[in-house]
Protein backbone atom coordinates (compact mmCIF):
# COMPACT_ATOMS: atom_id res chain seq x y z
CA UNK A 1 0.00 0.00 0.00
CA UNK A 2 1.43 3.62 -0.73
CA UNK A 3 1.07 5.77 2.12
CA UNK A 4 0.37 9.50 1.15
CA UNK A 5 3.45 11.86 1.90
CA UNK A 6 1.91 13.68 4.36
CA UNK A 7 2.13 10.49 6.69
CA UNK A 8 5.21 9.48 5.84
CA UNK A 9 6.18 12.77 7.49
CA UNK A 10 4.40 12.51 10.21
CA UNK A 11 6.00 8.98 10.66
CA UNK A 12 8.95 9.35 10.99
CA UNK A 13 8.18 11.42 14.10
CA UNK A 14 7.66 8.13 15.70
CA UNK A 15 11.49 7.84 15.55
CA UNK A 16 12.11 11.01 16.90
CA UNK A 17 12.78 9.96 20.38
CA UNK A 18 15.51 7.91 19.41
CA UNK A 19 17.47 10.73 18.24
CA UNK A 20 18.75 11.43 21.77
CA UNK A 21 21.32 14.64 22.62
CA UNK A 22 22.05 12.94 26.12
CA UNK A 23 25.76 14.40 27.10
CA UNK A 24 28.47 13.28 29.65
CA UNK A 25 30.69 16.14 31.14
CA UNK A 26 33.02 16.97 29.06
CA UNK A 27 36.78 19.19 29.33
CA UNK A 28 36.36 22.94 28.83
CA UNK A 29 37.68 23.20 25.81
CA UNK A 30 35.37 19.89 24.42
CA UNK A 31 32.31 21.71 26.00
CA UNK A 32 33.14 24.80 24.79
CA UNK A 33 34.03 22.96 20.88
CA UNK A 34 30.03 21.38 21.73
CA UNK A 35 28.71 24.79 22.19
CA UNK A 36 30.12 26.37 19.61
CA UNK A 37 28.94 23.93 17.14
CA UNK A 38 26.06 23.57 17.97
CA UNK A 39 25.02 27.28 17.54
CA UNK A 40 26.59 26.76 14.20
CA UNK A 41 24.85 24.24 13.29
CA UNK A 42 21.38 25.63 13.98
CA UNK A 43 23.09 28.99 12.59
CA UNK A 44 23.24 26.83 8.63
CA UNK A 45 26.73 27.73 9.27
CA UNK A 46 27.64 24.18 8.00
CA UNK A 47 31.62 24.93 6.69
CA UNK A 48 32.05 26.33 10.06
CA UNK A 49 30.42 23.16 12.12
CA UNK A 50 32.87 20.67 10.14
CA UNK A 51 35.74 22.65 10.86
CA UNK A 52 34.97 22.83 14.83
CA UNK A 53 34.24 19.18 15.11
CA UNK A 54 37.24 18.51 13.21
CA UNK A 55 39.27 20.60 16.05
CA UNK A 56 37.33 18.44 18.77
CA UNK A 57 38.23 15.13 16.92
CA UNK A 58 41.72 16.24 17.15
CA UNK A 59 42.18 17.11 20.56
CA UNK A 60 40.06 14.05 22.02
CA UNK A 61 40.04 11.55 19.30
CA UNK A 62 38.87 9.00 21.86
CA UNK A 63 36.12 10.12 22.64
CA UNK A 64 33.19 10.05 19.60
CA UNK A 65 31.43 13.57 20.37
CA UNK A 66 33.62 15.11 17.85
CA UNK A 67 32.32 12.36 15.04
CA UNK A 68 28.73 12.47 16.29
CA UNK A 69 28.20 15.94 15.91
CA UNK A 70 30.29 15.60 12.72
CA UNK A 71 27.34 13.38 11.60
CA UNK A 72 24.66 16.14 13.10
CA UNK A 73 25.81 18.54 11.33
CA UNK A 74 25.05 16.38 7.81
CA UNK A 75 21.57 15.64 9.25
CA UNK A 76 20.52 19.48 9.02
CA UNK A 77 21.83 19.41 5.33
CA UNK A 78 19.50 16.38 4.39
CA UNK A 79 17.13 17.91 7.16
CA UNK A 80 16.52 21.28 5.25
CA UNK A 81 15.61 18.97 2.22
CA UNK A 82 14.15 15.78 2.80
CA UNK A 83 13.55 15.11 -0.79
CA UNK A 84 17.37 14.64 -1.22
CA UNK A 85 19.13 12.03 -1.11
CA UNK A 86 23.03 12.78 -2.02
CA UNK A 87 24.36 12.89 1.49
CA UNK A 88 22.42 9.77 2.39
CA UNK A 89 25.07 7.14 2.15
CA UNK A 90 27.43 9.19 3.43
CA UNK A 91 25.17 10.03 6.93
CA UNK A 92 25.34 6.29 7.35
CA UNK A 93 28.99 5.97 6.97
CA UNK A 94 29.64 8.63 9.15
CA UNK A 95 26.86 6.78 11.69
CA UNK A 96 28.60 3.31 11.35
CA UNK A 97 32.16 4.64 12.44
CA UNK A 98 30.02 6.65 15.52
CA UNK A 99 28.83 3.36 16.74
CA UNK A 100 31.86 1.23 16.00
CA UNK A 101 34.16 3.79 17.90
CA UNK A 102 30.63 3.46 20.88
CA UNK A 103 31.31 -0.42 20.94
CA UNK A 104 34.98 -0.58 21.04
CA UNK A 105 34.37 1.90 24.29
CA UNK A 106 31.39 -0.36 25.65
CA UNK A 107 33.66 -3.72 24.93
CA UNK A 108 35.75 -2.17 27.92
CA UNK A 109 33.10 -0.49 30.29
CA UNK A 110 29.30 -1.79 29.42
CA UNK A 111 28.13 1.04 31.68
CA UNK A 112 30.13 3.89 29.91
CA UNK A 113 28.10 7.12 30.18
CA UNK A 114 29.48 8.40 26.64
CA UNK A 115 29.72 5.28 25.15
CA UNK A 116 25.79 4.28 25.48
CA UNK A 117 24.62 7.65 24.82
CA UNK A 118 26.33 8.14 21.42
CA UNK A 119 25.50 4.54 20.15
CA UNK A 120 21.45 5.02 21.22
CA UNK A 121 22.21 8.72 19.43
CA UNK A 122 23.74 7.75 15.77
CA UNK A 123 21.20 4.24 15.92
CA UNK A 124 18.55 7.08 16.35
CA UNK A 125 19.44 8.99 13.31
CA UNK A 126 19.61 6.30 11.56
CA UNK A 127 16.40 4.81 12.18
CA UNK A 128 14.96 8.63 11.64
CA UNK A 129 16.36 8.66 7.83
CA UNK A 130 15.55 5.15 7.06
CA UNK A 131 11.84 6.06 8.27
CA UNK A 132 11.86 8.92 5.79
CA UNK A 133 13.18 5.80 3.08
CA UNK A 134 10.24 4.20 3.86
CA UNK A 135 13.03 1.19 5.16
CA UNK A 136 10.15 0.95 7.84
CA UNK A 137 11.77 -2.90 9.46
CA UNK A 138 15.06 -1.38 9.13
CA UNK A 139 14.16 1.75 11.21
CA UNK A 140 12.37 -0.40 13.95
CA UNK A 141 15.06 -2.53 14.27
CA UNK A 142 17.46 -0.05 15.07
CA UNK A 143 14.84 1.56 16.92
CA UNK A 144 14.68 -1.31 18.68
CA UNK A 145 18.32 -1.41 19.84
CA UNK A 146 18.33 1.92 20.41
CA UNK A 147 15.79 2.29 23.38
CA UNK A 148 17.93 0.01 25.70
CA UNK A 149 20.40 1.59 25.57
CA UNK A 150 18.65 5.37 25.91
CA UNK A 151 17.15 3.67 29.39
CA UNK A 152 19.66 2.28 30.70
CA UNK A 153 21.59 5.78 30.27
CA UNK A 154 18.48 7.39 32.14
CA UNK A 155 18.89 4.56 35.14
CA UNK A 156 22.92 5.56 35.34
CA UNK A 157 22.11 9.07 35.24
CA UNK A 158 18.49 10.28 36.51
CA UNK A 159 19.38 13.69 37.60
CA UNK A 160 21.00 14.56 34.29
CA UNK A 161 18.27 17.08 32.51
CA UNK A 162 19.44 16.69 28.92
CA UNK A 163 18.34 12.71 29.20
CA UNK A 164 14.75 13.66 29.36
CA UNK A 165 14.46 14.47 25.95
CA UNK A 166 14.79 10.76 24.96
CA UNK A 167 12.83 9.89 27.45
CA UNK A 168 10.19 12.63 26.99
CA UNK A 169 10.08 11.94 23.20
CA UNK A 170 9.53 8.24 23.53
CA UNK A 171 6.72 8.75 25.97
CA UNK A 172 4.88 11.41 24.64
CA UNK A 173 5.04 9.99 20.30
CA UNK A 174 4.25 6.24 21.33
CA UNK A 175 1.33 7.63 22.72
CA UNK A 176 0.43 9.96 19.83
CA UNK A 177 1.42 8.28 16.91
CA UNK A 178 -0.15 4.92 17.30
CA UNK A 179 -3.68 6.75 17.40
CA UNK A 180 -3.03 9.54 14.75
CA UNK A 181 -1.63 6.78 12.62
CA UNK A 182 -2.96 3.25 13.49
CA UNK A 183 -0.93 1.56 10.47
CA UNK A 184 2.21 1.56 12.86
CA UNK A 185 0.74 -0.08 15.87
CA UNK A 186 2.06 -3.27 14.88
CA UNK A 187 5.70 -1.72 14.77
CA UNK A 188 4.87 -0.61 18.70
CA UNK A 189 4.81 -3.74 19.97
CA UNK A 190 8.15 -3.48 19.65
CA UNK A 191 8.52 -1.00 22.38
CA UNK A 192 6.88 -0.26 26.04
CA UNK A 193 3.95 1.65 26.63
CA UNK A 194 4.42 5.36 26.70
CA UNK A 195 3.18 8.12 29.08
CA UNK A 196 2.18 11.61 26.92
CA UNK A 197 1.75 13.84 29.96
CA UNK A 198 5.05 12.80 31.56
CA UNK A 199 6.66 13.25 28.17
CA UNK A 200 5.01 16.63 27.75
CA UNK A 201 6.88 17.45 31.31
CA UNK A 202 10.26 15.71 30.42
CA UNK A 203 10.51 18.30 27.22
CA UNK A 204 9.57 21.31 28.50
CA UNK A 205 12.22 20.82 31.78
CA UNK A 206 14.91 20.02 28.68
CA UNK A 207 13.61 23.00 26.85
CA UNK A 208 14.22 25.60 29.80
CA UNK A 209 17.29 23.93 31.50
CA UNK A 210 19.19 21.97 29.07
CA UNK A 211 22.65 22.33 28.84
CA UNK A 212 23.23 20.80 25.72
CA UNK A 213 20.15 19.52 24.01
CA UNK A 214 17.61 23.18 25.14
CA UNK A 215 17.17 24.10 21.37
CA UNK A 216 17.11 20.34 19.65
CA UNK A 217 13.97 19.85 22.58
CA UNK A 218 12.31 23.56 21.54
CA UNK A 219 12.31 22.36 18.29
CA UNK A 220 10.59 19.48 18.59
CA UNK A 221 8.42 20.96 20.77
CA UNK A 222 7.26 23.39 18.12
CA UNK A 223 6.31 20.40 15.85
CA UNK A 224 4.16 18.51 18.30
CA UNK A 225 2.66 21.48 19.56
CA UNK A 226 1.63 22.64 16.20
CA UNK A 227 1.42 19.21 14.45
CA UNK A 228 -0.15 16.70 17.09
CA UNK A 229 -1.49 19.61 20.19
CA UNK A 230 -2.82 22.27 17.74
CA UNK A 231 -1.73 24.92 20.51
CA UNK A 232 -0.52 27.73 18.46
CA UNK A 233 -0.13 29.36 21.64
CA UNK A 234 2.61 26.90 23.21
CA UNK A 235 4.47 26.96 19.79
CA UNK A 236 4.69 30.18 19.19
CA UNK A 237 6.09 30.48 22.39
CA UNK A 238 9.14 28.02 21.44
CA UNK A 239 9.74 28.99 18.27
CA UNK A 240 10.42 32.63 19.09
CA UNK A 241 12.50 31.59 21.54
CA UNK A 242 14.79 29.67 18.47
CA UNK A 243 14.13 32.69 16.42
CA UNK A 244 15.69 35.00 18.69
CA UNK A 245 18.54 32.85 18.50
CA UNK A 246 18.64 31.87 15.17
CA UNK A 247 17.03 34.38 13.17
CA UNK A 248 18.48 32.78 9.90
CA UNK A 249 17.15 29.03 10.45
CA UNK A 250 14.85 28.52 7.73
CA UNK A 251 12.83 25.71 9.50
CA UNK A 252 12.40 27.65 12.66
CA UNK A 253 11.58 30.66 10.41
CA UNK A 254 8.78 28.68 8.18
CA UNK A 255 7.49 27.49 11.67
CA UNK A 256 6.57 31.05 12.98
CA UNK A 257 5.30 32.33 9.46
CA UNK A 258 2.70 29.19 9.21
CA UNK A 259 2.03 29.92 12.58
CA UNK A 260 0.54 33.33 12.19
CA UNK A 261 -1.29 32.08 9.32
CA UNK A 262 -2.86 29.12 10.45
CA UNK A 263 -3.77 32.05 13.47
CA UNK A 264 -4.94 34.69 11.29
CA UNK A 265 -2.26 36.98 11.82
CA UNK A 266 -1.69 37.54 8.00
CA UNK A 267 0.10 40.89 7.88
CA UNK A 268 2.73 39.06 10.57
CA UNK A 269 2.76 35.96 7.95
CA UNK A 270 3.26 38.77 5.12
CA UNK A 271 5.99 39.70 6.91
CA UNK A 272 7.82 36.66 7.47
CA UNK A 273 7.15 34.90 3.92
CA UNK A 274 8.83 38.32 2.81
CA UNK A 275 11.78 38.00 5.09
CA UNK A 276 12.04 33.79 3.45
CA UNK A 277 11.62 35.52 0.32
CA UNK A 278 14.72 37.70 0.33
CA UNK A 279 16.23 35.41 1.64
CA UNK A 280 15.67 32.75 -0.98
CA UNK A 281 16.87 35.49 -2.95
CA UNK A 282 20.11 36.21 -1.71
CA UNK A 283 20.39 31.87 -1.51
CA UNK A 284 21.19 31.93 2.38
CA UNK A 285 21.93 28.63 3.41
CA UNK A 286 18.84 25.90 3.61
CA UNK A 287 16.52 28.92 2.23
CA UNK A 288 16.91 28.30 -1.18
CA UNK A 289 16.18 25.01 -1.40
CA UNK A 290 12.78 24.21 -4.27
CA UNK A 291 10.52 23.02 -1.62
CA UNK A 292 11.03 26.35 0.48
CA UNK A 293 10.73 28.55 -2.36
CA UNK A 294 7.10 26.72 -3.58
CA UNK A 295 5.76 27.08 -0.25
CA UNK A 296 6.91 30.66 0.27
CA UNK A 297 5.09 31.43 -2.98
CA UNK A 298 2.25 29.42 -2.22
CA UNK A 299 1.63 31.16 1.22
CA UNK A 300 2.28 34.75 -0.03
CA UNK A 301 -0.06 34.03 -2.52
CA UNK A 302 -2.94 32.37 -0.32
CA UNK A 303 -2.40 35.96 1.98
CA UNK A 304 -2.49 38.09 -0.98
CA UNK A 305 -5.84 36.48 -1.96
CA UNK A 306 -7.01 36.23 1.42
CA UNK A 307 -6.27 39.29 3.62
CA UNK A 308 -5.08 41.89 0.70
CA UNK A 309 -7.66 41.20 -2.17
CA UNK A 310 -4.69 41.43 -4.30
CA UNK A 311 -5.99 39.03 -6.93
CA UNK A 312 -3.31 39.82 -9.94
CA UNK A 313 -0.43 39.70 -7.52
CA UNK A 314 -2.07 36.52 -5.98
CA UNK A 315 -1.85 35.07 -8.98
CA UNK A 316 1.46 35.34 -10.18
CA UNK A 317 2.99 33.99 -6.73
CA UNK A 318 0.37 30.97 -7.00
CA UNK A 319 1.85 30.07 -10.76
CA UNK A 320 5.39 30.63 -9.07
CA UNK A 321 5.01 27.74 -6.65
CA UNK A 322 2.93 25.82 -9.24
CA UNK A 323 5.76 25.53 -11.48
CA UNK A 324 7.88 24.27 -8.70
CA UNK A 325 5.34 21.89 -8.05
CA UNK A 326 5.48 21.11 -11.95
CA UNK A 327 8.99 20.63 -11.73
CA UNK A 328 9.59 18.49 -8.41
CA UNK A 329 6.19 16.53 -8.28
CA UNK A 330 6.81 14.59 -10.91
CA UNK A 331 3.81 12.01 -11.24
CA UNK A 332 3.35 11.98 -7.01
CA UNK A 333 0.85 15.28 -7.41
CA UNK A 334 1.40 17.30 -4.35
CA UNK A 335 -1.07 18.99 -1.92
CA UNK A 336 0.54 22.06 -2.76
CA UNK A 337 -0.34 21.80 -6.20
CA UNK A 338 -3.92 20.83 -5.66
CA UNK A 339 -4.58 24.04 -3.40
CA UNK A 340 -2.94 26.05 -5.97
CA UNK A 341 -5.06 24.86 -8.66
CA UNK A 342 -8.05 25.80 -6.42
CA UNK A 343 -7.22 29.26 -5.38
CA UNK A 344 -6.58 29.74 -9.34
CA UNK A 345 -9.62 28.81 -10.26
CA UNK A 346 -11.44 30.90 -7.65
CA UNK A 347 -8.81 34.01 -8.97
CA UNK A 348 -9.83 33.55 -12.71
CA UNK A 349 -13.20 33.16 -12.15
CA UNK A 350 -13.20 36.76 -10.02
CA UNK A 351 -11.37 38.41 -13.17
CA UNK A 352 -14.04 36.64 -15.26
CA UNK A 353 -11.54 34.95 -17.36
CA UNK A 354 -13.48 31.77 -18.00
CA UNK A 355 -10.90 29.91 -20.27
CA UNK A 356 -8.58 30.08 -17.16
CA UNK A 357 -10.19 29.27 -14.69
CA UNK A 358 -11.70 26.24 -17.10
CA UNK A 359 -8.14 25.05 -17.93
CA UNK A 360 -7.17 24.98 -14.32
CA UNK A 361 -10.91 23.34 -13.43
CA UNK A 362 -9.22 20.48 -15.91
CA UNK A 363 -6.08 19.91 -14.57
CA UNK A 364 -7.39 19.80 -10.84
CA UNK A 365 -9.90 16.85 -11.76
CA UNK A 366 -7.67 15.04 -14.27
CA UNK A 367 -5.13 15.02 -11.57
CA UNK A 368 -7.09 14.92 -8.43
CA UNK A 369 -10.14 13.32 -9.90
CA UNK A 370 -11.42 16.47 -7.95
CA UNK A 371 -14.20 19.51 -9.11
CA UNK A 372 -14.80 22.84 -7.42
Amino acid sequence: MKIPNKILKRFLLISLFLSVRIFAQFSNVADSLIRKGIDEIYSMKFVEAYATFDELKRLEPKNPAGKFFDAMTLWWQILVDLRQTRFDELFYSKLDDVIEQCDEILDDDPNNYVGLFFKAGALGFRGRLLSIRQEWLDAALDGKDALPLVLRVSELYPDDVDIKLGTGLYNYFAVVIPKVYPFVKPLMTLFPPGDKELGLRQLTAVADSGKYAKYETQYFLVQLYFEFEKNNERALYYVNRLIKKFPDNPKFENFLARIYFRTRQFEKADSIFHSIKSKIAAEKTGYDTKTNIRSTYYYLGAIAYRNFGKTDEAIDYFKRSLAVSDEIDGEDYSGFMRHTYKYLIKLYRRKGNKAEAKRYEDLLEERFDEKL
